[in-house]
């Protein structure tokens, strides 16, 4: 739902209004949005992550991460039971007692997707992550979001695997604009894409999004009313689909231009403050007089 720009303390006043009338997802990116560029979680996100798994509220945490570097974040918000999608969209999982069960995956074909790619960026690095969780790349490398090292393969091994979630391709010492360009020119067709705030592009099914997982949530969870917060260029969809989408202050024109209203970056826990907002007026509205306490802590 697109609108005018807000400053972080400027919600759009109906809205935040609408969700707080009654249950709502509260569908939330991580890095970028509750994790900063080291993995780690400020005082102030803990602190506003616990008292929403205490409200009516449905916390989902929603990420390009893997499966497998997706649950400690989960954890970390204080999630014992509901629901979370991980890979872009492409893998939705049940949590209960804090265990996660894979209740759909969306997987492609990459082979088209990776070779037209391969005519633009020859020297790029390329992986998939299948549905099984495994990981296969063309040199050795390790991330974040995948969180294990994955198997060096050929590419033409690569492109053999059928049933993937999730395409990666990087170039990291090529300029990120430069990138996007000739991610735009490749002309991919029968996948989804993103570009991240590096030269790295993750790919997925037709169809699937952050904003597509989520609305499968909601109707597990029987709520109405959405509320989505992110930074990055993957988060666009669901940032637009939701009740109120509110994009990080460090996020980019796109992902602006796709929100709502735009809170504060995430060294000023940004995220922080908007859910604060949805708790006011609540037994779980932050106690002004406590301030934010505790460590930073690392989730990796």
């Amino acid at each position: 739902m697109q609108g005018a720009l807000h400053e972080p303390a400027g919600m759009p006043r109906g809205l935040m209004d609408l969700l707080r009338s009654e249950p709502a997802v509260v569908g939330l990116d991580v890095d970028g949005t509750l994790l900063d560029h080291r993995m780690r979680m400020s005082p102030a996100i803990a602190d506003v992550l616990a008292r929403l798994s205490r409200s009516q509220h449905h916390t989902v945490i929603a990420t390009g991460r893997g499966l497998s570097k997706t649950l400690p974040v989960v954890r970390a918000a204080q999630v014992a039971d509901g629901y979370a999608v991980a890979a872009n969209g492409a893998i939705t999982a049940r949590i209960q007692g804090g265990d996660a069960e894979i209740i759909d995956t969306r997987t492609f074909d990459p082979d088209e997707a990776l070779r037209r790619m391969r005519e633009v960026v020859p020297e790029g690095r390329y992986a998939v992550e299948t549905a099984a969780g495994d990981f296969f790349a063309t040199e050795s490398f390790e991330d974040a979001e995948f969180g294990i090292h994955a198997e060096v393969v050929s590419f033409e091994e690569l492109c053999d695997h059928e049933d993937v979630i999730r395409v990666v391709v990087t170039k990291p010492d090529m300029p990120r604009e430069e990138f996007r360009r000739i991610v735009q020119k490749a002309g991919l067709h029968g996948v989804e894409y993103a570009v991240g705030y590096s030269s790295w592009l993750d790919m997925s099914a037709p169809g699937v999004t952050k904003a597509t997982a989520l609305a499968r949530t909601i109707d597990l969870l029987g709520a109405r009313n959405v509320l989505a917060i992110g930074d990055g260029s993957n988060d666009i969809d669901m940032l637009r689909w939701a009740n109120l989408g509110v994009a990080m202050g460090q996020a980019n024109r796109n992902v602006n231009d796709a929100a709502d209203a735009v809170t504060g970056t995430i060294e000023e826990d940004g995220a922080a403050a908007v859910l604060n907002e949805l708790l006011a007026g609540t037994e779980f509205a932050q106690d002004p007089s406590a301030g934010s306490v505790g460590e930073w802590v690392y989730v990796g």
